[in-house]
């Protein structure tokens, strides 16, 4: 070999080892190796050939073939639309309101004791009745619009009595009225005939009763005013109810 090859051998073997390690400046894709045709859309796909991110042309739509996690804070520049279920196993903050997920049931106090009681319940006062036709408790009026609840149960709850533990078998019931209509909910209506002893006030507890059929379906929707109503099943045989609520499960 002469002088004039082995240098050219030796200048292109120096070039090959000063270019080890270097990195491409930028990496280029050609979107046209993703483009799927039979649904103008643009996939990334594993190396098994699995799409795990793909854009449709035609509609915008993004989809993930796995749950999307974000590590870093985001900004969305635009309003965000879920049309589907959002789950958290987290807390979700929005200008300042955390929400701590699961929410599973918001309590609504509708009704809590009412005047009146004896000596022997002084210090857990009802509303009480003997009336075997419905009337109405006046402090439990509210509003409410059924649409703002989107797929969420309503049941009533009641903490009464129906008479003490040595009186005569009694039946309390309770329904949730709708003024406007001037009708009861249907589905709404709960009975109990549980009896309590009320002696020592100290140690009484009132029995508990929840529906236990959705009625949210049978509302009307808008804002609208209800009314709870309540009766007993045979005069002069009083029941008595010392808390009433709404319901709302998620």
């Amino acid at each position: 070999m002469d002088n004039n090859k082995q240098f050219t051998a030796f200048a292109q073997e120096a070039k090959r080892i000063g270019q080890r390690g270097m990195l491409p400046a930028s990496t280029k894709y050609n979107i046209l190796n993703q483009y799927n045709p039979t649904n103008n859309s643009v996939e990334y796909k594993d190396r098994d050939g699995v799409v795990v991110f793909g854009i449709n042309l035609t509609t915008g739509v993004l989809t993930f073939s796995q749950p999307l996690n974000i590590g870093v804070v985001t900004t969305f520049l635009a309003a965000v639309n879920f049309n589907s279920t959002v789950t958290m196993s987290s807390s979700l903050t929005l200008g300042g309101i955390t929400v701590s997920a699961p929410v599973k049931e918001t309590q609504m106090y509708l009704v809590s004791g009412g005047t009146g009681g004896g000596a022997a319940i002084a210090t857990s006062r009802s509303y009480y009745t003997d009336s075997t036709t419905m009337v109405t408790m006046p402090a439990s009026r509210f509003q409410i619009n059924p649409a703002d609840y989107p797929g969420c149960t309503f049941l009533l709850e009641a903490v009464y009595r129906a008479g003490a533990l040595a009186d005569a078998t009694r039946t309390m019931s309770l329904e949730l009225y709708d003024v406007a209509a001037a009708s009861v909910v249907t589905n709404s209506t709960i009975s109990g005939d549980t009896k309590a002893d009320d002696t020592p006030v100290a140690t009484t507890i009132f029995p508990r009763l929840r529906g236990s059929t959705n009625f949210r379906g049978n509302l009307t929707t808008g804002n609208r005013d209800y009314i709870l109503r309540y009766k007993t099943d045979t005069a002069t045989r009083f029941v008595d109810v010392y808390a009433a609520k709404l319901i709302i499960q998620y």
